[in-house]
């Protein structure tokens, strides 16, 4: 099956490079940014197929739920970090469009860490601790945080669709390959069947 999947891939990779490779797509954990590996790899899918103007391709988005699901709630432990970045830039009306513009400094990220942490208490109980109150530590107080988000199915269908449509939006733009002759497919929730050594939080293609 693996085979007849990767066939048309390795004979394009044998013109263009890339080879079977070629057949995915791999993302970072929680992740839908393309790195430079990524680039790469799309650059030659889309340099085979403005040399076979007659293929279609089929795009599929994957989640690994193990993985995702933890990249996910890293990338949401951040984004209540640089809330509490955005929120004193605000009161000193020096704030960006939004939170996600912030950067949060290694310098700086102790000081807003700690002022989430504090924010959470309002809405959740503090953990117990045994003994001579003490300040938390920044693996006490990351832990803390993470156990109060939730990801849910969905929010990994979102991801899964989100690779699917970054992969094709950078064909189309940056590979100009034409947007109808690239569909994206349902998502795929799962890490199952994985047999060609690939990371499973990825995006699939297939040729027709």
């Amino acid at each position: 099956m693996v085979k007849a999947v990767t066939a048309p891939f390795a004979l394009l990779g044998a013109a263009f490079g890339g080879g079977e490779e070629l057949a995915f797509l791999e993302y970072g954990p929680g992740s839908q940014a393309v790195d430079a590996a990524g680039v790469a790899k799309l650059q030659t899918l889309a340099k085979a197929l403005k040399g076979r103007p007659g293929l279609r391709l089929d795009v599929a988005g994957r989640v690994d739920p193990a993985v995702d699901r933890e990249g996910l709630a890293k990338r949401a432990l951040a984004g209540l970090v640089r809330g509490q970045k955005f929120d004193e830039l605000l009161r000193a009306h020096e704030a960006p469009a939004s939170a996600d513009e912030v950067t949060v400094a290694p310098a700086e990220y102790g000081k807003y860490l700690k002022l989430a942490y504090a924010a959470e208490w309002v809405n959740r109980p503090r953990p117990a601790v045994k003994g001579e109150k003490k300040e938390p530590t920044q693996g006490e107080m990351e832990g803390y945080l993470l156990s109060g988000i939730q990801v849910t199915e969905e929010d990994l269908r979102v991801l899964a669709n989100a690779r699917s449509q970054v992969a094709k939006e950078w064909l189309v733009g940056n590979g100009g390959i034409a947007p109808e002759r690239i569909f994206i497919l349902a998502p795929k929730l799962n890490a199952e069947g994985i047999k060609d050594g690939g990371r499973p939080s990825r995006v699939e293609f297939s040729l027709k």
